[in-house]
């Protein structure tokens, strides 16, 4: 009997390894993003969830001071509006939103992603036909040239997806936010015309590697390897400062932020 039991767990044992080693040769096989995560999900103990001890009340206190806090306010900039931040009056700026531009937008929609309060689904976006494009290009243009904006698209969930320390402080948390399917397509086309119009009239610096197309931050560590290697060689030093800004994509200010840009 105890013949049986040893030999039976040995057989467990090659198994269970033979099963892991075909799994991760199927991982390093992947060429499809979705598909290389859910082969390297099945190794994972599953995760624990978080932040349940938060009350809904401290929630919202968190993210009502995060998200509408001052420290980011220009003292010296007046007040603007929606119509005047977005209506600048530059052409490549202002026109309608092309066809072309509004197909091009639903090819870069990402499937299998979460959709927001209007439950609408990238898949269902993607499955439009040309005719039901047209219709939906066609009112968004109509809001786009009557200034106006659905009171649905100010809606979105907010997810919190712990980050490290004490997880009962929300602090800890980063919020990311679901929002309105079409409310991100018109955003999208409106980010990838700031990001044309940023490009052809030289606002960019050529230091600066983020939001740059064809550039990536990981070009600053790069260059920043570099600079340390050589100095290291020579046996010299190398002084660097790095400033690390609190939340700063949910403290900046954008209205404003376009309107230096746009007067530099």
């Amino acid at each position: 009997m105890d013949y049986v039991v040893k030999h039976l767990k040995a057989l467990y044992r090659r198994k269970k390894k033979q099963k892991q080693l075909n799994i991760w040769d199927k991982v390093r096989k992947c060429k499809d993003a979705s598909k290389f995560w859910s082969k390297v999900k099945k190794f994972s103990r599953g995760k624990r969830k978080m932040g349940l001890n938060i009350s809904d009340s401290d929630w919202k206190t968190h993210f009502s001071n995060l998200l509408n806090g001052s420290d980011c306010k220009s003292t010296y900039l007046p007040p603007l509006g929606i119509e005047e931040f977005i209506f600048t009056g530059d052409e490549d700026l202002d026109a309608d939103f092309s066809f072309a531009e509004f197909n091009n937008q639903i090819k870069r929609l990402k499937t299998k992603k979460a959709p927001g309060p209007d439950q609408l689904i990238n898949e269902f976006l993607k499955g439009l036909t040309g005719d039901s494009r047209r219709r939906v290009l066609s009112w968004i243009n109509k809001m786009w040239d009557e200034r106006r904006w659905p009171d649905d698209w100010r809606d979105g969930t907010i997810c919190p997806i712990y980050k490290a320390g004490d997880e009962k402080l929300p602090s800890n948390y980063r919020g990311i936010t679901l929002l309105n399917g079409m409310y991100k397509i018109v955003t999208a086309m409106m980010a990838r015309r700031i990001s044309d119009w940023l490009e052809k009239n030289d606002k960019i610096k050529e230091s600066q590697a983020g939001f740059g197309r064809g550039y990536s931050t990981r070009d600053h560590l790069f260059t920043l390897n570099s600079l340390i290697e050589c100095r290291f060689r020579e046996k010299k030093k190398l002084f660097a400062l790095f400033l690390d800004f609190k939340v700063a994509f949910d403290s900046i200010d954008v209205i404003y932020g376009m309107t230096v840009v746009l007067k530099d």
